[in-house]
């Protein structure tokens, strides 16, 4: 499985747990626990700023949050992958 997909998987699995247990899940998906809370960080974090910018705008076309998003994405999002 690519990187970005397995940490994508482990994102998933964390979302379904009623308190994130990080260590737990990366050694179940063989990543780094200190990687892994740092891209689940950032993208809580980027689903905060995507939902209070589009609270500040009336009625956003979709092309335009999608904009936002990615630029948004592109910067936050757990710079270490590679």
């Amino acid at each position: 499985m690519h990187h970005e997909a397995v940490i994508q998987a482990a994102i998933d699995d964390l979302n379904l747990q009623l308190v994130p247990n990080y260590t737990t899940t990366a050694k179940k998906y063989g990543i780094s626990c200190h990687m892994l809370s740092r891209c689940y960080n950032n993208l809580l974090g980027l689903c905060d700023r995507l939902e209070s910018i589009s609270s500040q705008l009336t009625q956003p076309p979709s092309h335009v949050l999608m904009r936002i998003y990615e630029t948004l994405f592109s910067s936050q999002f757990c710079s270490t992958l590679v």
